[in-house]
Order: structure tokens, then C-alpha cells, then sequence
């Protein structure tokens, strides 16, 4: 944040705009346009998923992140259409003070 130099000597009241991440209150956080948790349809709400990878003559179980949850065992059925199942907005705040 930049004060202009007068200002920071002289005083008064300077106001401080920003965007902030909020919790969506349009889906309650969930991401889903219901409202609620979902578990997902992909890794049964695990949150991984395991992949067969042949090596040579073996072949190796690997262990990955759920690519449709990202790893939280929770999706969404129908994306909320406020935050687009992100779960959270930006929102604009303003922070006052004296100098």
C-alpha cells in the first residue's frame, strides 16, 4: 500500500480496498448446487485411485490422487454456478484506518 508522504505527516483517514476469499454462501462451502457433501462417484470418497503400471515383466500397483475430487473423496453432482464448485468467492472488503 502506498501513502503519500504529506499525508502520512499530516494524518487523517486512509481506507484500503481489497478482494478476499470467502466460504460460498450460495452452496454452504460445499461446491454443489445442493448444498451438500457429495461423496465421489470416481474414488468412493477415498480420494485415490490406483493404477496398474507394467514394468518390464511386473506389473506395479501405483497409488494416485483422485483426478476428479483432487484428493478430498468429496465431488459434486452439479456445480454450484456462484463459485463453480470451488468453494469459495472473492469478495471486496475495505480495511479503514488512521495514520
Amino acid at each position: 500500500m502506498w501513502i503519500p508522504l504529506n499525508k502520512f505527516y499530516t494524518g487523517g483517514d486512509e481506507v484500503y480496498s481489497f478482494r478476499r476469499g470467502e466460504i460460498c454462501k450460495h452452496c454452504k462451502g460445499t461446491g454443489d448446487l445442493s448444498g451438500k457433501k457429495q461423496v465421489c462417484p470416481v474414488c468412493g470418497g477415498t480420494g485415490k485411485m490406483f493404477r496398474e503400471v507394467k514394468v518390464k515383466d511386473t506389473v506395479k500397483k501405483v497409488e494416485m490422487k483422485c483426478k476428479e475430487c483432487g484428493g478430498t473423496g468429496f465431488g459434486a453432482k452439479q456445480k454450484c454456478p456462484v463459485c463453480g464448485g470451488n468453494k469459495i468467492t472473492m469478495a471486496p472488503r475495505d480495511l479503514k484506518f488512521e495514520l
